[in-house]
């Protein structure tokens, strides 16, 4: 089933600065405080199947304590919960080549004020983050693009950067919202010198099988050819030490 999330229900909720989703919410955490990022309200998370009034189910969501059926939780907090999950992930996958997509791992990801200046300029990312090829810029494009002149200073001072636009999440199902964040939802690079070479770079991530099984050999092959180098090395100090003894 498809959710609006501006429109009730509310499935996003502030708890310690920070935004949270409704898939989040279990029996050890429902009653922590919970406050709506819009009115700041009080809100209560309603988690599993119920019954609303006219015998529809009623999907888990956050309601206000007071009753407020006016505000809708607010926008912001989307955009959020969308740098939020990324910090907490690490990682996002890239814009299409070819049709494929390539997974970029972040050993970290900034996303407080005093971390997002970019460069010298007076611009803020909404992510900074360190990935296997230096800086990585992203930008989240929800109810405001990125303005041209930030674009512009990428593109001018050869700043790696991504444009995550997030807009349809309000038409995801509520169990692929962190799916379309990082992955399915559209993307572009702003600024990418070469998108070959850069995705060409990116490492994939270990832990399968394959992929521990192409280092070991890697590392094998290595190990021969320094082997077969060292060999020749010695053979060569060998030979002049015994034409010099002779």
């Amino acid at each position: 089933m498809k959710i609006n999330l501006i429109r009730k229900p509310i499935l996003f909720a502030i708890h310690d600065d920070e935004a949270v989703s409704i898939n989040s919410i279990n029996n050890n955490n429902r009653y922590l405080i919970y406050t709506c990022d819009e009115c700041n309200e009080v809100l209560i998370p309603r988690i599993g199947k119920a019954k609303n009034k006219d015998g529809t189910t009623r999907l888990s969501s956050f309601a206000h304590k007071s009753g407020n059926e006016s505000c809708s939780g607010g926008e912001g907090i989307i955009h959020k919960y969308a740098t939020m999950l990324i910090q907490e992930k690490k990682y996002i996958y890239s814009p299409k080549r070819n049709g494929k997509k390539k997974k970029i791992e972040f050993s970290k990801v900034y996303r407080k004020k005093q971390n997002l200046r970019i460069g010298n300029s007076d611009f803020e990312c909404d992510a900074k983050c360190i990935s296997s090829v230096g800086e990585f810029f992203i930008e989240i494009y929800f109810s405001n693009p990125c303005v041209e002149e930030k674009i512009d200073y990428y593109n001018d001072n050869n700043l790696l950067s991504v444009d995550i636009d997030i807009r349809k999440i309000k038409d995801v199902d509520v169990s692929d919202i962190d799916d379309y964040i990082l992955e399915k939802s559209p993307r572009k690079w702003i600024y990418n010198p070469d998108k070959s070479k850069i995705e060409a770079k990116i490492k994939p991530p270990i832990g399968n099988g394959e992929s521990k099984w192409l280092q070991y050999i890697a590392g094998g092959v290595l190990a021969v050819i320094t082997a077969i180098e060292v060999g020749s090395h010695v053979k060569e100090w060998w030979s002049a030490r015994n034409k010099d003894e002779n």
